[in-house]
């Protein structure tokens, strides 16, 4: 959520604000489809704490596919909006950020969801292996979004997909080394 801030400080409130938006927006389709995974989570851990792996790794894979689908159709939905919005001039789009910079933020946002429905197959589990590697990327984050800022926003959105997608691939590792331990 730092991004914010400094948009606002480098681009001012009008900018900030069009970005806040567009983060609201996409966050709410983030939880909106991240509930597929986050509503058998107590199914998913009585499971896995029974030793009924297969079960719980199918139960998991269903309601997994079935959120990343969700955010994927819902995020390129709210793009496509905002790029009918803005073809027709219509002043409810003049509030959000340019349909192709909602574009440029969308992969951060898909990712964010399956990053966060990895975590909670790992905390179905009772284990919280993740803390070092999110402070870490919030360490990272910090540093890239400043620098980016002074370049543009579009920049900025280019600097967290990098940092998101690096971050992504850990956590993958992460997830699939305990998902195969479990086997």
């Amino acid at each position: 959520q730092l991004i914010t801030p400094i948009a606002f400080n480098r681009f001012g409130p009008e900018v900030a604000g069009h970005l806040g938006f567009a983060i609201s927006a996409m966050n709410s389709i983030l939880f909106l489809s991240t509930t597929f995974t986050s509503s058998v989570s107590t199914r998913l851990s009585a499971l896995l704490h029974s030793q009924r792996i297969e079960e719980s790794n199918l139960l998991f894979d269903t309601s997994f596919r079935r959120s990343v689908i969700a955010v994927l159709a819902l995020s390129q939905l709210f793009v496509l909006a905002l790029y009918v919005l803005s073809i027709f001039n219509q002043p409810f789009a003049s509030r959000f950020l340019s349909w192709d910079l909602a574009l440029l933020y969308s992969p951060s946002v898909i990712l964010s969801a399956i990053v966060y429905c990895w975590a909670i197959y790992l905390r179905s589990q009772a284990i919280e292996p993740l803390v070092l590697q999110s402070a870490a990327t919030a360490l990272v984050m910090a540093p890239v979004l400043w620098l980016a800022s002074s370049v543009s926003v579009g920049s900025m959105l280019v600097g967290m997909l990098i940092v998101s997608l690096f971050s992504s691939v850990s956590v993958w590792k992460i997830y699939s080394v305990n998902r195969a331990n479990l086997a």
